[in-house]
């Protein structure tokens, strides 16, 4: 588990007109540095790392349109590293799992209230 986990967002709306509001927003993620093996046998410590998320989106009343970009700066960093044998991690040739965290993703969303 790392020792500090943090999370700042910022959302804004205004009216447009008066049918369409326009809204933004940004949030900065941070994941401190870790240990990965929970039970200790083979502890591999994770550098820390932070991940920017954009979004805005306009809305009409009955339909929205929005648009997302996650981890804006695509930063590649390790979610876990488990070992994958009853070796020590430090013995050569020694296999290892990993999840990363999720790279750069960008989508938009169109959607009708009814």
């Amino acid at each position: 588990m790392p020792r500090w986990t943090r999370s700042l967002s910022a959302d804004y709306s205004t009216a447009l007109s008066d049918a369409v509001e326009l809204t933004a927003g940004a949030s900065v993620n941070y994941v401190g540095n870790r240990i990965t093996d929970y039970a200790n046998k083979f502890p591999k410590r994770l550098n820390g790392y932070a991940t920017v998320d954009l979004r805005a989106g306009l809305d009409f009343g009955e339909w929205s349109l929005s648009a997302f970009a996650k981890n804006v700066g695509d930063r590649r960093a390790y979610n876990v590293v488990i070992a994958q044998a009853l070796a020590p991690s430090a013995t050569p040739g020694a296999f290892y799992a990993a999840s990363v965290i999720q790279p750069r993703t960008v989508g938009a969303e169109l959607s009708i209230k009814f």
